[in-house]
């Protein structure tokens, strides 16, 4: 409860700081606590507490791409890695596209690499 001539950012503006200054990456459905004040820091909490939503979605929609994308990318890298070493174990290779096969190999490995990450 406000005292008379007290101001929503007297009263809550130290505990909305505080909030803001915990939330991270880690927690993405903190909030700040919202003031009842019906002046502009109630206004400015709810809508940062809005955009703190628009954020989360855009992350977990990003995290989702990225783990869709990966799982798409290991299959044809483990195709592309077998016919390839196939095709050195077969010896019609000479030793100039053996070479190259090795080099394609090792970054068919990378892509892997950063498709499990």
């Amino acid at each position: 409860m406000l005292l008379p001539g007290a101001s929503g950012a007297a009263s809550g503006g130290p505990k909305i700081s505080q909030t803001a200054a915990k939330i991270s990456i880690g927690d993405l459905n903190a909030r700040l606590p919202v003031p009842l004040t019906g002046d502009a820091l109630e206004r400015l909490s709810v809508a940062l507490n809005e955009m703190l939503g628009r954020l989360r979605d855009s992350v977990q929609l990003s995290q989702r791409f990225l783990a869709d994308a990966s799982h798409e990318l290991r299959t044809p890298l483990t195709i592309i890695r077998g016919e390839l070493e196939n095709l050195v174990s077969s010896r019609e290779c000479g030793p100039v596209t053996v070479n190259a096969i090795g080099s394609v190999l090792e970054e068919v490995e990378q892509l892997k690499h950063w498709s499990r990450d």
